[in-house]
């Protein structure tokens, strides 16, 4: 073990590099500003908790800023021009804000984020105009007055009330700066050079021990004089055979190394000789310790001749074994040790992972019976589709995320450190679906289906107009170039829907459809009872809500805006997803075919293709023998929802093995055969484990369990939950 420098740990050294960062430029990343707002030095008018820091980042990455540069003020990506719109937005309303004075709001958790935020920007402009002030005069130099201004400044960003060694380290740095006094510089870009020199200069030199603060007297550095400095526990470690007290410097840099005089002392006497001294500072307890054992290579090591030597002087005859790995949880005890407390027992992992009943709880642990896992929530009475659909395609993914309290989402958009030269296609499917919103009512009206390109471009400009004052659209020829990509998109699709207004010419159209009451308003609501499914400990109910529903002649339509599969396939990229893609729209045809109800799925991708020999729409619906098979179906799923213990399944491993197994070899076994294999499923997994583990998602591979998992899954759950995805399909829609 080695000190620490306070370069290395010092809150107070990040905070004033990133700001000199923020100073050294014309411009201000967003980047280098959250980097300063999550420093726990800030002012506590500005950062008032970690809860509440959280907030404020959430807030900036939803403003969309992006930068603050000058020259660019009527830049909507500018820090401040988004300060502004959060600050208006905690005044005026929604519509007010946009109608009247064309600023796009922004949702806030409360108005104390949008002060708050607006506080802590304030004073990082205040302070960075204090530390360039020096260069305004014609004489760029540090004057007294000047270095009173850095001090006060720096006070104002940062304050230390729960930081006592933090503090003596803003003292040094201010102390070590006035020595600066006078200096000439010749500009403002070398000043800042030279503070960022200063500051690493400074705290490089200082050594900064994690026990001088953290633990109160907890001291952890190399063997060093401590004659002066008793304590009162000590503990060396390291005095195994080779390790202790090293080796001679036989470096051909070491002038002493053939000619010693008689007051040279090598490095070995040195650690010696400190070892001595630190032995007679501990006032109640020595510990020594080396490490013995290797259980991993099954080697054996001994304690160095010193150590031996204290032994024997202090009668000690062995030395005390101690685990010092993870995989030694069930070390055992002696009596003799456990009178002494010298006892390791990772009782956590023990109690998580392990059996439970049949481990022996040591005396001064607590028994298990009284550690009974208590639910602080009540048990679980009904579940959104949604959520079972990301189950069914990703079992253990779900499972930890609800476990871990993570909201589930299947898709991020990308994140935006720069400003914006053209959108992802998450960001472009957004904007699209404002328009697919106003389309597809004309569907079933009895006028003339009217909406080409022109139409398209007069609905869609001001829905970039806002966009663009959100931060969140190019600007200039970049935003042309994506608005033009946009519009042809959504021409591609018109023709697309064009084909179905015969079809929905005279039904009814509903923005949405529920099972169960989800919140919405009856005004553009279609509300359903919600589906009950009978389990074991009484019924589970499960609950919905679809966009873009159309009712005619009995059937409900639901107009899907996505990319859907028709099959399990593969293409030059690889393997479609299909098991994930489809989940969603195939449990909502079993839940409205449990519900005896016609229901089909009319999907359109909503970024269309032009070439002719891809399809960019795709209608399917799942009919089942009778609604008790659809009952039955969910209640399986749903019991495996339940389960305490985790599930898994490895999707992406089976699209493969169902590809190149079972769909391109079904001649010499039916496919219920194949699925029923599991020797040759378990074979499979292990030739491709590799590629089974960089198909799992980041949650699932930090698992512990997950390598265990992966040859203990069945291909029967791929039986029971996924071959109804194609059986059930009808194929003549």
């Amino acid at each position: 073990m080695t000190d620490i420098k306070a370069n290395e740990a010092s809150l107070l050294y990040r905070g004033l590099m990133n700001f000199w960062e923020i100073c050294s430029g014309n411009s201000i990343e967003k980047s280098s500003l959250l980097k300063l707002l999550r420093n726990p030095l800030l002012h506590r008018r500005i950062r008032s908790d970690s809860e509440n820091v959280s907030i404020l980042e959430k807030l900036i990455e939803t403003s969309g800023i992006r930068y603050e540069e000058s020259g660019r003020e009527k830049d909507s990506f500018q820090i401040s021009n988004g300060l502004k719109r959060i600050r208006l937005s905690s005044i005026l309303s929604q519509d007010t804000a946009w109608t009247k004075y064309k600023i796009a709001p922004i949702p806030l958790e409360s108005d104390e984020s949008s002060s708050h935020l607006t506080i802590f920007w304030e004073t990082v402009l205040k302070a960075k105009s204090d530390i360039l002030s020096f260069s305004e005069g014609k004489t760029i130099r540090w004057t007294s007055d000047y270095l009173k201004i850095v001090r006060a400044s720096l006070e104002e960003l940062f304050e230390f009330p729960e930081y006592e060694q933090e503090e003596k380290l803003f003292q040094n740095w201010l102390e070590s700066l006035l020595e600066w006094e006078g200096i000439r510089l010749q500009s403002k870009e070398e000043g800042i050079a030279l503070l960022k020199f200063i500051t690493e200069q400074i705290f490089d030199q200082i050594p900064y021990r994690k026990g001088a603060y953290l633990t109160g007297g907890v001291t952890i550095s190399l063997l060093q004089p401590m004659r002066p400095l008793p304590f009162k526990h000590i503990y060396i470690l390291g005095l195994g055979e080779g390790k202790f007290p090293g080796s001679n410097d036989r470096s051909q840099l070491n002038l002493r190394k053939d000619f010693r005089e008689e007051w040279d002392i090598s490095h070995r006497e040195i650690q010696e000789s400190l070892l001595w001294e630190t032995i007679h500072s501990a006032k109640e307890s020595l510990t020594l310790s080396y490490v013995g054992k290797n259980l991993q290579e099954d080697k054996t090591f001994e304690p160095c001749s010193h150590l031996f030597e204290i032994m024997e002087s202090l009668q000690v005859k062995e030395a005390v074994k101690l685990p010092l790995h993870s995989y030694s949880i069930k070390y055992k005890h002696t009596p003799e040790e456990l009178r002494q407390g010298l006892v390791s027992y990772d009782f956590g992992r023990i109690w998580v992972n392990g059996n439970r009943n049949d481990h022996t709880i040591l005396d001064r642990f607590q028994n298990p019976k009284e550690l009974a896992k208590t639910s602080s929530a009540p048990p679980l009475s009904g579940i959104d589709i949604k959520e079972l659909s990301q189950f069914l395609s990703d079992p253990l993914d779900t499972y930890l995320k609800r476990k871990l309290g993570m909201y589930l989402e299947e898709e991020e958009s990308r994140d935006y450190e720069k400003e914006i030269f053209d959108l992802d296609p998450i960001a472009e499917t957004s904007i699209l679906k404002k328009v697919h919103a106003l389309m597809v009512p004309d569907l079933v009206s009895k006028e003339p289906w009217s909406w080409d390109r022109e139409k398209i471009s007069q609905v869609i400009s001001p829905i970039l107009e806002m966009e663009r004052s959100s931060a969140k659209f190019p600007k200039s020829v970049f935003g042309k170039i994506q608005e033009t990509d946009l519009v042809r998109y959504l021409v591609t699709t018109s023709g697309n829907l064009s084909e179905w207004k015969p079809i929905f010419q005279g039904g009814t159209y509903y923005p949405y459809l529920s099972l169960g009451d989800t919140g919405l308003p009856d005004s553009i609501c279609k509300k359903m009872p919600e589906l009950k499914v009978p389990l074991e400990s009484g019924h589970f109910s499960i609950k919905g809500e679809w966009e873009h529903i159309i009712e005619k002649d009995g059937n409900l339509y639901w107009l899907f805006s996505k990319s859907l599969e028709e099959k399990p396939s593969e293409d030059y990229f690889g393997y479609k997803d299909y098991w994930k893609t489809m989940s969603f729209p195939f449990l909502t045809g079993v839940a409205f075919a449990s519900s005896n109800e016609n229901f089909k799925v009319y999907s359109f991708k909503p970024r269309p293709s032009e070439e002719p020999k891809k399809k960019n729409t795709l209608t399917l619906e799942y009919r089942i023998e009778s609604p008790s098979i659809g009952i039955e179906y969910l209640a399986k799923i749903l019991m495996e929802y339940l389960k305490e213990e985790p599930v898994f399944f490895p999707r992406k491993a089976f699209l493969n093995y169902y590809v190149k197994n079972i769909q391109g070899d079904s001649k010499n076994k039916t496919p219920v055969g194949v699925f029923e294999d599991e020797s040759a499923w378990i074979r499979f997994l292990k030739e491709e484990l590799n590629e089974v583990r960089d198909g799992l998602s980041s949650l699932v591979k930090l698992y512990p369990k997950t390598p265990n998992l992966i040859l203990r899954s069945q291909i029967r759950w791929a039986k029971n939950f996924y071959k109804p995805f194609l059986d059930w399909k009808k194929n003549d829609l």
